[in-house]
């Protein structure tokens, strides 16, 4: 593997894990980090478009896709310092993050911890430590569903268990299956069920920093460019206002129909709002 070349992928051993990387372009770096059960695929449709633009690396987080849990063993370890190890093993600093669901949460986290080390922020369907949508769907429709999937996990049925998530997060709590497209459907539902066959995920132990992001939502530096899906579920539309309201250089933008998985149900449109976005802090 070299890392001075304009394409390459390889493993990067760092903080006791092998994580699975991709990296492409030239300029200011720029980093993709994917979601809960998803892969680096997740970008299939932006890595090439981006790195017309930047140098961008795109890898599996620690337990997900082709990156180990642990070398050695499993051990207590922060989502955010996987980053930044890695981030010092390419010597891309300052980079520019851009984070969907988990990997949003992941970013957050960074980007309070190390504020010389981020450009900017693109936080997509976040996830933010400290904020839980279970707790903020108590005795509402969704948490029936919350519960419904965490059975049919308890009982294996991980056909059953995809298709409930499918049913809550891709297309909604306000659409029909047939309103979004097979080719979305198939790669959520494809993707999930191949990281609960795999199961390295589970034997993960991750931390939360004290205090949570959600506590220090002020303190946050970087230029913040916010996206939610207005079809997603309630949770994740009023996390989006909270953050546009408290990141003091933050923006939103709500995507019409789509979901939680808006960067793969309008992918021209996600490139061009986000390249629009970090051209005015080049």
């Amino acid at each position: 593997m070299q890392k001075n070349t304009h394409r390459c992928s390889g493993f990067a051993e760092v903080n006791g894990t092998r994580l699975y990387f991709e990296m492409a372009g030239k300029g200011r770096p720029l980093v993709l980090l994917h979601g809960h059960f998803l892969n680096h695929t997740l970008w299939n449709m932006h890595f090439d478009v981006l790195a017309q633009h930047y140098r961008v690396l795109r890898f599996d987080l620690r337990g997900f896709g082709q990156s180990a849990p642990y070398l050695t063993e499993p051990r207590p370890f922060f989502w955010h310092e996987d980053l930044w190890h890695l981030l010092h093993y390419f010597e891309l600093k300052p980079a520019s993050l851009i984070g969907f669901s988990l990997g949003g949460k992941v970013a957050l986290d960074f980007a309070l911890s190390q504020p010389d080390m981020v450009e900017s922020l693109v936080l997509v369907s976040t996830g933010v430590s400290g904020f839980h949508i279970k707790e903020r769907t108590r005795g509402k429709p969704l948490e029936d569903a919350f519960h419904s999937i965490e059975q049919a996990l308890e009982q294996e049925d991980l056909e059953r268990a995809a298709d409930l998530c499918l049913r809550t997060w891709t297309i909604g709590p306000h659409r029909t299956e047939e309103q979004v497209s097979a080719r979305v459907r198939n790669f959520i539902r494809r993707g999930t069920l191949h990281q609960w066959m795999n199961q390295s995920h589970k034997v993960l132990q991750p931390l939360e920093p004290a205090p949570p992001a959600f506590e220090r939502l002020e303190e946050v530096q970087a230029p913040t460019l916010i996206l939610a899906g207005t079809q997603d579920v309630p949770a994740s539309v009023e996390l989006a206002e909270i953050l546009r309201k408290r990141i003091r250089r933050a923006r939103r933008v709500l995507i019409p129909d789509a979901a939680h998985h808006l960067i793969l149900e309008h992918p021209e449109l996600f490139n061009r709002i986000v390249l629009d976005f970090l051209a005015t802090y080049r």
